[in-house]
């Protein structure tokens, strides 16, 4: 019963019925969710005469997920993530390294003994590696190379998947060659039309537009066919332009069928205006996508296909000075919550401290109160660990009803497709 939630929508003649952990939604007028609710609060069994609605309610009752159990002890072994520096050639409005970037490069050694340990204790037949930001990995474009060679060169029978975010800004014929023939994919950090890329994200020290290279790099790597996505962060400035963003990208390129549109974070005077913009014209977005067979989605779309207690499982993030750290976006000792987020060091051997991975891994949406009766709680789970360490209470109550109204709009969405309508047609 306590899985059971009557969710209303924009249409207030109709509610989504959702049971999260039997997997199970769909519309329900006022009517049957009357009924519903009478099922729940009182325990009236639903009259005869209603069987479709019985069957439902059944189907909630036989079907329960199995939950992610117990603490990790320790992090999964096969995979890590990489940031060669923090060095970038841009200046973008919205970094969140800006302020705490530094001008170290992580050494080889370093890299060599995290990969030996991810080879050696992986008992995956996967393992894989990411290089990210924090700076532009390209930056350090014979570093990466190397480190990519030594992986290739150390795997023994174990398929490896390697992942690089970048600008795109210094890529070029060649680089982008190599990244085709190392199978590497990319992810471009990009806000796709000319005027918001140009105003947001602006070379450092540099009155050259943005727009025009990574333009022309994207381009260069739809035509190696190489696996590519667009990540883009949604302002204040372009929340209205996602619709446009979308038909840029089937405009011009074609070959990309991957959108992430992430709201940036902390630097929006009025957060609560802003949220309902985004979540209005993201869905527009969003299908418009559909019909041009692009998926536009964000962390949370993501997270409502899955049940977890926790919001991430954490990174083996290995920063510029060889500290292992839960959270890429804590990468530097200058960092307001890096203390909370480090959990080992590599010197002469990769250094876990157990007991400290073992405190960040329970925490989960049983340790917050504001979660207890949430029908949310198993897709954001108490969400990101940062946002709630660095948020006021106003402004986590301001992310909580945002993370609501974002899962339940996905809900309709998915609700509307299943049963081969839109919202606008339920009755």
């Amino acid at each position: 019963m306590n899985d059971i939630f009557i969710l209303p929508t924009y249409d207030e003649d109709n509610y989504i019925i959702y049971a999260p952990l039997s997997g199970v939604s769909f519309w329900a007028n006022n009517r049957a969710a009357n009924i519903i609710r009478d099922y729940i609060d009182k325990g009236i069994e639903i009259p005869s005469k209603y069987a479709a609605l019985s069957k439902r309610l059944e189907d909630i009752n036989k079907v329960k997920i199995k939950m992610p159990g117990g603490v990790k002890a320790k992090h999964k072994m096969n995979k890590a993530t990489f940031i060669l520096s923090q060095k970038c050639n841009l200046a973008c409005s919205y970094c969140y390294a800006e302020a705490t970037r530094s001008q170290n490069t992580i050494d080889k050694k370093r890299i060599a003994i995290s990969v030996d340990y991810i080879l050696k204790n992986s008992s995956n037949k996967t393992v894989g590696f990411s290089f990210i930001g924090g700076g532009e990995p390209t930056i350090d474009w014979d570093l990466f190379c190397w480190a990519v060679n030594y992986i290739k060169s150390n795997s023994k029978n174990q398929k490896i998947n390697l992942g690089l975010v970048t600008n795109a800004t210094l890529l070029n014929k060649t680089r982008v060659s190599w990244l085709k023939g190392n199978d590497v994919r990319v992810s471009v950090s990009f806000d796709i039309l000319p005027e918001v890329q140009n105003m947001q994200r602006p070379f450092s020290g540099n009155p050259h537009n943005s727009f025009d290279i990574v333009d022309r790099n994207l381009k260069l790597l739809m035509g190696n066919a190489l696996t590519t996505r667009i990540r883009s962060t949604i302002t204040e400035y372009s929340v209205t332009l996602m619709p446009k963003m979308v038909q840029f990208v089937v405009d011009n390129y074609p070959q990309i069928k991957r959108l992430q549109f992430e709201p940036v974070s902390g630097s929006v005077q009025n957060m609560k205006c802003f949220y309902d913009k985004y979540i209005d014209y993201f869905f527009i977005s969003r299908d418009i996508a559909l019909r041009n067979n692009i998926d536009v989605y964000n962390s949370l779309t993501n997270a409502t296909e899955r049940i977890r207690t926790s919001f991430c499982s954490g990174e083996l993030c290995i920063t510029p000075k060889g500290e292992i750290v839960y959270c890429h976006r804590a990468s530097s000792e200058e960092d307001e919550k890096f203390n909370c987020f480090v959990y080992g060091k590599v010197e002469d051997t990769v250094q876990i401290q157990e007991e400290k991975l073992e405190y960040i891994n329970s925490i989960s949406n049983a340790n917050f109160e504001r979660c207890f009766d949430c029908f949310a709680k198993w897709h954001c789970a108490g969400m990101c660990l940062q946002n709630r360490l660095m948020l006021s209470e106003e402004q986590l109550s301001i992310q909580c009803t945002f993370i609501r109204k974002m899962i339940k709009r996905t809900l309709e969405d998915r609700v509307n497709i299943c049963q081969g309508r839109r919202k606008e047609d339920a009755s």
